[in-house]
């Protein structure tokens, strides 16, 4: 009977020694899985760090291209504002153009019929000259100021037709006009046109025509 109890406590202490055996095993293991854990948790942590710094340098580069794109947009709208101001300019000086050609067309007429009559000796059809012996006073104005006064007789005279004085940005023509039997002959002035180019961000995007008083 002895026998057989001490017979069951040593298969029990053999049972107790597996399972201390066991149980340590479970405990290395659950260590090992802990540290592992931490480590991936670790690893988990300094990666979401790295995408959330990821996330705010992309954010930082959308908007900054954010404002980019509103400042390149901006910069479109003024000059596309710009252009639109130069095309109206370029057409209302197209118009003066017009205008002012059709005033030296009629100068150069006025001109060309002065000479004829300056020069011409005949009949009173021309009006300037009745005798050979009789003559006009001829007076050059110039901005309202005098420049010459001369007898003119003949044709030979014409020699004595002064230049019209200079003056900046213009050419100038004598007009004629007769009083009596004096004669005035008045410079006009037309402004030279120049051609006008525009540059926008170094890109050439429009030409115009206009006279120094217009783009002093």
């Amino acid at each position: 009977m002895l026998f057989g109890k001490k017979r069951t406590i040593e298969e029990l202490k053999k049972k107790l020694g597996k399972t201390e055996a066991e149980l340590k095993a479970s405990q290395d293991l659950l260590k090992d899985t802990n540290e592992k854990f931490n480590d991936a948790r670790r690893h988990s942590t300094a990666v979401k760090t790295d995408l959330q710094d990821s996330i705010d340098e992309k954010d930082k580069i959308i908007a900054d291209l954010k404002g980019r794109l509103v400042a390149a947009e901006d910069g479109l709208k003024k000059a596309v504002a710009e252009k639109e101001t130069a095309l109206k300019e370029l057409t209302a000086a197209k118009a003066e153009i017009g205008s002012l050609e059709s005033q030296v067309e009629a100068a150069a007429k006025e001109k060309a019929e002065l000479l004829s009559k300056l020069s011409s000796k005949a009949s009173p059809a021309t009006g300037l000259l009745v005798k050979e012996d009789e003559g006009y006073d001829v007076t050059f104005i110039a901005d309202g100021k005098e420049v010459a006064k001369v007898r003119m007789c003949s044709e030979a005279d014409s020699d004595k037709i002064p230049e019209v004085p200079f003056k900046d940005h213009h050419t100038g023509e004598w007009q004629y006009e007769r009083n009596g039997k004096d004669v005035t002959v008045t410079a006009v002035y037309t402004p030279i046109v120049y051609d006008l180019v525009f540059f926008v961000d170094d890109a050439r995007y429009a030409e115009m025509e206009a006279t120094a008083d217009q783009f002093s």
